[in-house]
């Protein structure tokens, strides 16, 4: 967990921010952070201008890696010169005179072809303003990163705002699951006792009125179906992943990749309930639980 985190926060690994300011007497610039999910850390720089600027790039990534572990994150800046500072104006001579020759070889009744320079000159794409290049000194650096640890903060910001919204949908869900597994716990001993009943009744079945089952046979089967029925260890652990998954959360920082290996571990005891429990009550019930889990699971995806 950075210094700039709180203890118990998370963050969503999608957020929005728009910031704008001067750095200097003859810059302006207006940055957009935006983010979405990404495994890891990766950080895309974009300025628009036409000369590469290595110390701006990593100014940038390490403002934003200061405040974000995880997300794919781009940074776009927008440079402006205040007032005239920093460019120049071209003229397109090519187009100019291709207009000046188009004019003067139209016949039109009623209308004069004669032209002035200054009307040519107000047709768009004849004049064009060059930015100069954009070299930044110390000072204008100093205020650029001030600048963008305010668009990052906000950013930052939001992307918490949208992890508490997350938070009490994660929530729901894990009660669920909780429920699930408290309701399953009450009724183990019942969903053996209806195993075990089922295999005598078929084993009587099969050999007929007339055959006796060997006893010692039928109790050894039995307590055999009744182990294999047994899920009361499965609960066990689902119950120690959804509390170790309320603790991850209340303890908060970068936890996604934590919350979503426990949704792993969730199915994977879900599925084993399953294979065990044949009950028609315990199967309508455990596909809620599987459901909850994968909403679960779904909503973690956004989570550092």
């Amino acid at each position: 967990m950075t210094g700039t985190e709180t203890r118990g926060t998370i963050a969503s690994m999608t957020g929005f921010a728009r910031v704008e300011g001067a750095i200097s007497d003859r810059l302006r610039v207006g940055i957009v952070a935006r983010s979405v999910n990404h495994r890891f850390l990766d950080v895309m720089v974009r300025h628009g201008l036409k000369e590469e600027l290595p110390e701006l790039e990593a100014l940038v990534r390490e403002t934003v890696a200061a405040r974000v572990r995880r997300g794919r994150v781009t940074v776009q800046l927008r440079f402006a010169a205040v007032g005239s500072a920093g460019g120049r104006a071209a003229v397109d001579t090519g187009i100019l005179a291709g207009i000046a020759e188009a004019v003067t070889e139209l016949e039109l009744p009623g209308i004069e072809r004669s032209v002035r320079l200054g009307e040519l000159l107000a047709v768009p794409s004849v004049v064009r303003i060059e930015e100069g290049g954009i070299g930044l000194t110390e000072a204008e650096l100093g205020g650029l990163r001030t600048l963008l640890e305010e668009a990052v903060g906000a950013f930052d910001a939001m992307r918490r705002r949208e992890a508490e919204t997350l938070r009490r949908q994660l929530l729901d869900e894990l009660d669920a699951v909780e429920r699930f597994t408290a309701w399953l716990g009450e009724r183990v001993e019942g969903i053996q006792e209806r195993l075990v009943e089922a295999l005598r009744e078929r084993v009587l079945r099969l050999l007929g009125p007339d055959v006796e089952p060997d006893p010692a046979r039928l109790l050894q089967e039995a307590a055999l179906a009744a182990d294999r029925a047994d899920v009361r260890e499965e609960l066990v652990r689902l119950e120690s992943h959804v509390a170790e998954f309320r603790r991850r959360l209340d303890e908060g920082g970068a936890v996604g990749k934590v919350l979503d290996f426990l949704c792993q571990e969730f199915n994977r005891e879900l599925n084993t309930i399953g294979s065990k429990a044949r009950d028609a009550g315990v199967a309508a019930r455990l596909v809620d639980a599987k459901a909850a889990v994968e909403r679960l699971r779904e909503q973690v995806q956004n989570i550092e």
